[in-house]
């Protein structure tokens, strides 16, 4: 998943666990959920590249028993973190292990933080 961010917004990501092997997919609340938040060309660059210190952040209290779970990234997260740029690329991974946490599972969201700003209201 790839989303645009004009910087100065927040963002709420949404997602839903669900177990595919079982017809029909059945959503559930798994053991552990958790996301971090890396700035992508700090990482490539071979530089310290969490955001704010999101790492390994739980969201497991946003997850209900359908599997369905919210995690809002703030304004500060949506920041550039280089005023030099025109933009950049953060990458959130979520991750969760279910039973008991000998299985896990992973989705990745590709997000690009963009100079243009927030309207003043």
């Amino acid at each position: 998943m790839e989303i645009k961010v004009p910087m100065g917004y927040s963002l709420r990501v949404r997602g839903q666990i669900v177990d595919r092997t079982v017809t029909p997919a059945t959503g559930f609340k798994p053991t552990t959920l958790k996301w971090s938040l890396w700035d992508k060309d700090k990482q490539e660059a071979g530089v310290a590249s969490i955001i704010n210190s999101r790492k390994d952040v739980s969201a497991l209290a946003t997850c209900d028993v359908s599997g369905n779970w919210t995690i809002d990234l703030t304004t500060t997260d949506m920041a550039l973190q280089d005023a030099n740029k025109q933009s950049e690329t953060r990458i959130m991974l979520v991750f969760w292990t279910y039973n008991t946490t000998s299985d896990y599972g992973e989705e990745t969201v590709r997000m690009t933080v963009t100079r243009t700003t927030v309207p003043a209201t």
